[in-house]
């Protein structure tokens, strides 16, 4: 999930911004202030900034993630040989830092299983939302 919502007042401008390499830079030149993360745990390169619910906003969350999909049929074999791959290149320490630097947090132990369960969850949870803010794509 990447974008932004901007919201306009009269000499200000706030910008809602999920990705967090793009309010990086400003964050750190104290230009902008990020006043929290919807992640479940802060994120390395924004120690600073406090998650939803340490602000109050209870269980919020709602974080970018990645995925790699295979076709319908795929065998096993084959999806436990590219899940062992994924998992060895994220425990990688020059991928870690990349990750770390951009504010994205490394997905490790996420089996097939486990994404297919985030995916489902995630699904159920934005659907009905967007669907009753009238929301579509043009």
């Amino acid at each position: 999930m990447e974008g932004h919502s901007t919201f306009r007042k009269p000499a200000r401008t706030l910008d809602l911004v999920d990705t967090p390499s793009i309010l990086a830079p400003m964050h750190e030149a104290g230009s902008v202030r990020i006043i929290f993360v919807t992640t479940e745990a802060r994120v390395a390169r924004f120690r600073d900034v406090p998650t939803a619910r340490e602000v109050g906003l209870g269980d919020f969350k709602a974080h970018s993630w990645y995925g790699i999909y295979a076709p319908a049929g795929t065998a096993r074999p084959i999806i436990d040989r590219f899940a062992q791959a994924i998992e060895t290149a994220l425990a990688d320490p020059t991928l870690v830092a990349r990750f770390e630097s951009l504010g994205t947090p490394v997905m490790r132990g996420w089996t097939p299983e486990r994404f297919d369960t985030n995916l489902r969850e995630e699904i159920a949870f934005w659907v009905p939302l967007v669907r009753a803010s009238g929301a579509r794509a043009d």
